[in-house]
């Protein structure tokens, strides 16, 4: 979809393991909400380039899964070592978001790996909400790569 509005753009969808780019070929990699692939990050990377990654907080998205699970859990934190990378900086950004159309309420839904882990019946409990209220949290971490 986005190739076909933004025609100036040159865009690629692969996977975070096997990167559609020349090695050290890219001066500053984004990757958001992607697995960590650290032997990837660091053969794409041109040597002091920078890789950004955005990754869910502990409390991301806690309402949605309020409103899935009997049990919530908050997220696990992901590791943020990278072989070959040193972190820079680190911010995190947190916001209540609020929902009061259904039709929003099932798109936030369907773009999140509890979707596709959820029954049909944890499924329509949320579906037949009215509103939703639930927090983002993300931090965004900025490396450089320290090796060549």
């Amino acid at each position: 979809m986005a190739a076909s509005r933004h025609r100036d753009m040159e865009l690629a969808v692969a996977s975070v393991f096997a990167l559609p780019l020349a090695s050290r070929s890219t001066d500053v990699l984004l990757s958001v909400f992607a697995p960590t692939a650290d032997a990837e990050f660091a053969r794409v990377v041109k040597p002091q380039g920078y890789l950004v990654r955005v990754i869910p907080t502990a409390r991301h998205l806690y309402g949605l899964k309020a409103a899935i699970y009997d049990q919530v859990r908050l997220n696990k934190p992901e590791r943020t070592d990278i072989d070959g990378f040193k972190l820079c900086k680190r911010e995190e950004l947190a916001l209540d978001l609020t929902l009061s159309d259904p039709d929003d309420i099932r798109h936030l839904f369907e773009m999140t790996p509890y979707y596709y882990k959820t029954g049909i019946a944890d499924q329509q409990r949320l579906l037949a909400l009215a509103s939703l209220s639930t927090e983002l949290g993300f931090a965004i971490l900025t490396y450089q790569k320290i090796s060549g």
